[in-house]
């Protein structure tokens, strides 16, 4: 069984193909046809296109997609495997070319996405090695420890709003949590999880700025505060149990 709620809204003109996959086959709106090109010219002004994209294979993966705005607003979803979720909300005005894709696989992987402004970029790829202990549960958020306020996959929970931002997130493994908060011009974040139950909270704003976190291993925490211009801090973590809790305010700061 699988789950899709997709819209999406233009100011000026949308256009939105869906593709779905269910026991090998495949349909196709309208829209998604030859004769009905994605782009269109109105009022002499530039063209615009609003485009969603959503393939799942597997059982009771949802995708919710919601799409505002003029020029090239994209969003892709691919998901494969069990009980993923995946939402997506992209907001702009004149001038605008938000991207924001997210693939998953595995089981109980979470995705929630959200970008307001100009030129911005967010990627997901998401991998879970979780296992269903019961193949009737509907419980998405059902852990191996029972844990109820954490899902049993990997979980993205990201906020960006301003310029020329790109946040590339990549998780593997179980239990990995990504939350991340991005305002300001030209900053980039991004963050590779690799094994189980490590947690990366960033919060960044400013202009120019960029944080790379790799952790590699169990139970690593990574909690990072950036403000300013020009700054940047990079953080690996390899084992278990690390933890790193860095505050950068000002400009021209660099931590490696």
């Amino acid at each position: 069984m699988k789950k899709v709620v997709l819209s999406a809204a233009a100011l000026l003109v949308a256009s939105m193909a869906m593709a779905q996959q269910n026991d090998g086959r495949r349909q196709k709106s309208n829209d998604d046809q030859k004769d009905n090109p994605r782009f269109e010219r109105i009022d002499d002004k530039r063209e615009v296109e609003v485009k969603s994209t959503v393939l799942q294979k597997g059982d009771k993966n949802s995708s919710t997609v919601f799409q505002i705005g003029n020029d090239n607003i994209i969003s892709t979803v691919d998901q494969d495997g069990k009980a993923n979720i995946a939402k997506i909300d992209q907001q702009g005005e004149d001038g605008n070319d938000l991207t924001s894709t997210v693939e998953q696989e595995g089981y109980n992987n979470y995705s929630d996405i959200e970008q307001t402004g100009e030129n911005n970029t967010i990627t997901v790829d998401q991998e879970s090695s979780a296992v269903s202990r019961d193949d009737d549960d509907d419980d998405h958020y059902k852990r191996d420890d029972d844990d109820d306020d954490r899902i049993a996959g990997n979980s993205s929970d990201i906020e960006q709003r301003g310029e020329d931002n790109e946040i590339d997130v990549e998780q593997e493994g179980k239990e990995n949590e990504s939350d991340i908060e991005q305002r300001g011009e030209d900053n980039e974040i991004d963050v590779e999880q690799d094994g189980t139950g490590n947690e990366s909270d960033i919060e960044q704003s400013g202009e120019d700025n960029e944080i790379d976190v790799e952790q590699d291993g169990e139970d690593n925490e990574s909690d990072i505060e950036q403000d300013g211009d020009d700054n940047e801090i990079d953080v690996e973590q390899d084992g278990e149990d690390n933890e790193s809790d860095i505050e950068q305010d000002g400009d021209d700061n660099e931590i490696d």
